[in-house]
C-alpha cells in the first residue's frame, strides 16, 4: 500500500521539477524585456498623448480632442513624468509588476484547487500565452487591468470566506480595487456585478435576505434608502465628463455599439460579438493569433467552444 501512494510522487517530481524550470525560463525571459523600447501601437499612442497633454496642464487630450479612454493609466503616467520616471523601462516595469501580481493569486488559487504538478502547469500555459508576450512591452491597459482585476476578484472571494466585522475591509478593499480597475479599463464595469453577488451569497446574509422577503414592506423601505444613497453619486457621475467621454461622445464604444445595432439588428450583432468571443477564445487555447493560421478558422472555432464549455463548467464547480 504504501509503495503505490509512493509511485505517484515519484513519476511527477521530475516533471514538477521540469515545469519550475520552465516557469523561471520564461520569467528571466519577460525581465529580459526591461530593456526593450516600447512598442507603439495606436491606442498607446492615444493613451501616451493624453498623458503628455495631461502633463502640459491641457487635459487628457488626444491631438486636442478629448478622447473616450478613462485617466487613470494617462495620469499614472503623467505622474511618472513629473517625478522624471517615464521611460520605457518603468513603463515595461508596471507591466511586469502588474503580470507578477496576477501571477502570485492564480498561483494561490490554483494550490488551493489543484495537485502542485498541475499548479506549474497552469503557470507555464499562461506565461506562454503569446497575448502576454505581445503587451508586455506595449503601453497599454491591458496587463494593468490584469493585475487590478485579478486582485479585486481575489480579495471579494476573502470577503465571502471571512466572517464578522473583517469580512468588510476585504469589501472595502475590493469596491477600491474595481472602482481603479474601472478608471484604467472600462471593462471594469463588469466587476460591479460580481460584488453584488457576493453581498448576495455570502454565508451570513442568507437570514437576512429571508428576512427582507418574508417582510416585504422592511424590503420595499430598504430599496427606498438604497435609491436615495445611490442617486445623488449617480447624478453626479452622469455630470462627469468621464460619464461623456464614455458614452456620450460619438466616437466611444458605446455610441458604436448603438450603431451597429440600429444598422444589423441587435440579433447579428450579438452573433457577431459571439463569433469574435469564439475566435479569441480559440487564439488562446491554441496559443497563436488565427491571422497566422486563416486556412485552420473552424479549429480555433472549434477551441474556442471548448473553452467557454470549460469556463461554464469551472463556474458550476465554484459554484
Amino acid at each position: 500500500m504504501g509503495h503505490n501512494t509512493d509511485m505517484p510522487v515519484k513519476v511527477n517530481r521530475p516533471m514538477q521539477w521540469f515545469l519550475i524550470a520552465m516557469v523561471a525560463i520564461l520569467a528571466m525571459a519577460y525581465l529580459v524585456q526591461l530593456a526593450s523600447p516600447l512598442r507603439i501601437n495606436t491606442d498607446s499612442y492615444r493613451l501616451l498623448s493624453m498623458s503628455v497633454s495631461a502633463y502640459q496642464g491641457q487635459g487628457y487630450l488626444v491631438d486636442g480632442q478629448p478622447d473616450q479612454f478613462p485617466p487613470a493609466y494617462p495620469w499614472l503616467i503623467k505622474t511618472m513624468l513629473h517625478l522624471g520616471m517615464a521611460n520605457s523601462h518603468t513603463l515595461v516595469a508596471l507591466n511586469l509588476l502588474s503580470l507578477a501580481v496576477g501571477l502570485l493569486v492564480l498561483f494561490q488559487w490554483t494550490s488551493e484547487a489543484l495537485s502542485r504538478l498541475w499548479r506549474w502547469v497552469v503557470l507555464v500555459f499562461v506565461l506562454s500565452s503569446w497575448v502576454l508576450v505581445k503587451h508586455v512591452t506595449i503601453p497599454l491597459t491591458d496587463t494593468v487591468f490584469l493585475g487590478m482585476s485579478i486582485l479585486a476578484v481575489h480579495w471579494m472571494c476573502l470577503f465571502c470566506r471571512s466572517k464578522g466585522r473583517c469580512k468588510w475591509g476585504w469589501y472595502v478593499a475590493a469596491l477600491v480595487m474595481s472602482s481603479v480597475a474601472l478608471m484604467c479599463r472600462t471593462t471594469g464595469v463588469a466587476l460591479f456585478p460580481v460584488l453584488g453577488m457576493c453581498l448576495l451569497i455570502h454565508p451570513e446574509h442568507d437570514r437576512l435576505i429571508n428576512l427582507f422577503l418574508r417582510h416585504r414592506s422592511k424590503l420595499i423601505v430598504g430599496l427606498i434608502v438604497l435609491a436615495v444613497a445611490v442617486y445623488y453619486p449617480l447624478n453626479l457621475l452622469i455630470q462627469s465628463q468621464w460619464f461623456k467621454s464614455q458614452f456620450m461622445e460619438s466616437s466611444s464604444y458605446f455610441q458604436n455599439f448603438i450603431v451597429s445595432v440600429q444598422r444589423h439588428g441587435l440579433l447579428l450583432h450579438m452573433l457577431h460579438n459571439f463569433k469574435f468571443r469564439l475566435i479569441e477564445m480559440g487564439e488562446i487555447f491554441c496559443n497563436v493569433p488565427w491571422t497566422r493560421l486563416p486556412g485552420l478558422l473552424p479549429v480555433f472555432y472549434a477551441a474556442g467552444v471548448l473553452m467557454w464549455l470549460l469556463l461554464i463548467c469551472g463556474f458550476f464547480v465554484l459554484l
